[in-house]
C-alpha cells in the first residue's frame, strides 16, 4: 500500500513513532536540560543564580539536614551520576564517598571543587584539616561563584555570555549583603559571638569577631568541659550565643542561661544564603532576649 492512500490515523501514528524515535535516540526530551548537582543548599542559591533557566540544580543536602551526620542515599548519588557536572564545596566529610562513587561509576564525570582559590581557616575542627564552612563568608562566596562560573562556561560555552551576565548580578548582590552585614557590625554592641559549633569562622575573620566555640562535631561536653567553657564565654564580654537548627540544644541552653545571654536560632545551611548572613549581622547588632 503507498503512504498517500494511507487513512489519516495511520499517518498520525506514523508521526508519533518518527517524534518518539528522536527523542530517544537524542536520548533526552526536547525541553529537557542539564542537570548540575551541589552538596548543600547555599552552593545551589549561589549556582541557580548563575544558570538560571539554562540547567536545572540538584542539592544532595536537603534543607535542615545535618551534614556531619548525613549518609548519601542511593537515589541521590543516582542522581549524582545523571548530571553533567558535581560542584563540591570542598572539605565536607560525606563529599568523599560521593566521589569515591563517581570515580567509580562515572568517571569522566566533571568533578568541580569550589573552594578552589579559598584561603582556609585551620584547626577549629577535628577530622578536617580546614574548617569546611567557608560559604559563611562574602568574600569567599565571589571566590565560590566565580569557580561556578567559570565551570559552567566551559560546559555550556554556548550561553557563557548569559552565565556571565547573570554572576556579575550576583556579585553585585553579595557586595550589597556585604556592605548591609558591615554596617550591622559597626553599631554591634560587642565584637564577640558564642556559638556551640564553629561554623562561623570564616563570617568571623571577614568583620573582625571573636567566635567563642563550646562544642564540637555534635558531641556533648563533660560536666567539666562544659564548666570551663561557661568560664570562658564569661571573660569574652559577649554580646549573644547563636543556636543552630543542626545543633541538640540541650546543653546550649544550659549555658546560655547561666551565662544570661541573649540567644537567636541561625541556619548558616539554609538556602537562602543573602538572608541567612544578614541576620547574623542583624542579631550582633541588636541582640534579641528571645530563647526559641
Amino acid at each position: 500500500m503507498k503512504l498517500k492512500n494511507l487513512p489519516v490515523a495511520s499517518w498520525l501514528i506514523m508521526l508519533m513513532i518518527s517524534a518518539m524515535t528522536v527523542m530517544w535516540s537524542c536520548g533526552r526530551t526536547p525541553h529537557e536540560v542539564d542537570t548540575l548537582t551541589v552538596s548543600i543548599p547555599p552552593q545551589k542559591y549561589l549556582l541557580d543564580a548563575i544558570v538560571g533557566d539554562k540547567m536545572k540544580v540538584n542539592c544532595l543536602l536537603s534543607n535542615g539536614a545535618d551534614p556531619e551526620t548525613y549518609d548519601p542515599s542511593m537515589s541521590h548519588l543516582i542522581n549524582v551520576e545523571h548530571s553533567v557536572a558535581y560542584f563540591q564545596i570542598g572539605n565536607i566529610g560525606f563529599e568523599d564517598a560521593v566521589i569515591k562513587r563517581i570515580k567509580t561509576s562515572r568517571p569522566d564525570l566533571k568533578i568541580i571543587d569550589t573552594s578552589k582559590g579559598v584561603e582556609p581557616i585551620k584547626g577549629t575542627h577535628h577530622g578536617h584539616e580546614n574548617d569546611p564552612h567557608i560559604w559563611t563568608s562574602a568574600t569567599n562566596a565571589r571566590i565560590i561563584a566565580g569557580n561556578m562560573y567559570d565551570a559552567v562556561a566551559k560546559i555550556d560555552p554556548r550561553n557563557a555570555a548569559y552565565y556571565k551576565s547573570n554572576l556579575d548580578r550576583l556579585i553585585a548582590h553579595i557586595d550589597s549583603v556585604d556592605a548591609v552585614i558591615r554596617a550591622d557590625i559597626a553599631s554591634a554592641p560587642s565584637k564577640s559571638f558564642v556559638i556551640w559549633h564553629p561554623s562561623l569562622s570564616y563570617f568571623a575573620r571577614d568583620y573582625g569577631l571573636n567566635q567563642i566555640a563550646l562544642g564540637a562535631e555534635h558531641k556533648e561536653a563533660s560536666v567539666a568541659d562544659l564548666r570551663e567553657q561557661i568560664d570562658k564565654a564569661k571573660e569574652s564580654d559577649a554580646g549573644i550565643m547563636f543556636l543552630q537548627h543542626q545543633t541538640d540544644n540541650r546543653q546550649t541552653n544550659i549555658i546560655s542561661n547561666e551565662l544570661g545571654l541573649p540567644t537567636a536560632v541561625i541556619n548558616p545551611l539554609g538556602y537562602n544564603w543573602d538572608e541567612q548572613m544578614i541576620a547574623i549581622g542583624q542579631n550582633l547588632s541588636a541582640p534579641s532576649s528571645v530563647v526559641p
